[in-house]
């Protein structure tokens, strides 16, 4: 097959560098973004005999790890594509590469997300916190060490309440039941008084 026939090049097709520099970046971000989260929660799973009062988990994260390569490859298309040397195979192969990525995703998923993490923490003794985990899908869990850390109270203060916790841990000290339910409440209180104001 001649080059001609095998280059994806549309002939009056201005490369569009800027955006494609934009994309590069944003997809390499994002690569970097998921490696970053990925190795502190692993650090966190790997750490946890020092019995943090909670950890941030999430099923998705090691799952998110097989279409990374999938981000790093769209953008490494990109730049083929502008220099004009994206090939019909290499555009082939590429898809192939975001298939199989897509496929182990769902399959870790199933394995990581449906069965090891849940055993993980509640092994360890943590349980998951609804309240304290955002409502987006793709947000990581929360899971306490304690379930007094896990009122209902909590759920319009979680960040307030983590940051409180994470203040305990940082001076070296683990709260009583009593004294984080106190705390969790007056929390609550204090947003529902700024709440009432408007």
């Amino acid at each position: 097959m001649s080059a001609t026939n095998t280059r994806i090049v549309h002939e009056n097709e201005k490369p569009g560098w800027f955006s494609t520099i934009l994309l590069v970046l944003v997809l390499w971000g994002m690569g970097i973004y998921l490696l970053v989260e990925i190795g502190l929660s692993f650090k966190q799973l790997i750490n946890i005999e020092q019995r943090p009062l909670y950890l941030v988990g999430s099923h998705n994260l090691l799952p998110l790890l097989c279409l990374v390569p999938a981000l790093f490859l769209a953008a490494f298309g990109l730049i083929l594509k502008d220099l004009k040397k994206l090939t019909a195979e290499r555009f082939d192969w590429g898809i192939k590469v975001v298939l199989v990525c897509g496929a182990a995703f769902v399959v870790v998923r199933i394995l990581y997300g449906g069965f090891f993490v849940d055993q993980y923490m509640s092994k360890h003794g943590y349980s998951y916190c609804n309240p304290l985990t955002a409502v987006s899908a793709l947000s990581p869990q929360i899971w306490v060490s304690d379930s007094a850390f896990c009122l209902e109270e909590s759920r319009n203060v979680s960040g307030e309440v983590q940051e409180w916790l994470d203040a305990k841990t940082a001076a070296g000290e683990r709260p009583t039941a009593e004294e984080a339910q106190q705390h969790i409440k007056q929390l609550a209180q204090a947003y529902q008084a700024r709440f009432n104001r408007f």
